[in-house]
């Protein structure tokens, strides 16, 4: 799952991107909106060993995926992009 920021003919690009690479066979398009502002505006991508304790220790590191964590946190007041994480942490169970 991924949620794609920026200007919209970069974002149409790079889905369109996405959906024609043969590692993602059904790319589907779940929410779209014209909000002004990025939800995630630091946030880069990366790919590491989350059981790694450095990686733990990075500022922003969240757990989010493990079942001991109570999710009231994410309930009381959600996101959008936070009722769909939740719906597929839920849904991995």
């Amino acid at each position: 799952m991924q949620l794609l920021e920026g200007e919209e003919a970069t974002v149409e690009a790079l889905f369109a991107k996405i959906s024609a690479d043969f590692r993602h066979s059904s790319a589907i398009l779940m929410h779209r909106s014209q909000d002004v502002g990025r939800m995630f505006p630091r946030w880069s991508m990366a790919c590491r060993d989350l059981d790694d304790a450095d990686v733990k220790a990075l500022p922003g590191f969240s757990q989010f995926l493990e079942p001991s964590i109570c999710t009231r946190t994410y309930f009381e007041n959600p996101t959008r992009a936070q009722k769909l994480l939740v719906y597929f942490k839920e849904a991995m169970r």
